[in-house]
């Protein structure tokens, strides 16, 4: 069982995040309250219990939320 970690970015420039940048965030346990994602726009950061990266981007919202999401490997250290 892995666990993966959070990061509420916000609203920022969704190309402009790098796999360098994902690396730094301060990930916690703590979920992203879904009034937090509450406009298309919204990015958030996922690091997976493997050691992996992703940003995350709202899309759409509706009665289903639409995301976009690009996956950056853990930098080797």
């Amino acid at each position: 069982q892995t666990n993966a970690t959070l990061f509420n970015i916000g609203d920022v420039d969704f190309e402009s995040i790098d796999a360098e940048q994902l690396s730094k965030l301060p990930y916690t346990a703590d979920p992203i309250l879904a009034g937090d994602l509450d406009r298309p726009g919204h990015e958030f950061a996922v690091h997976s219990g493997d050691g992996n990266f992703a940003k995350v981007e709202v899309l759409v919202l509706a009665t289903e939320l639409g995301l976009q999401n690009e996956l950056s490997l853990a930098p080797n250290r």
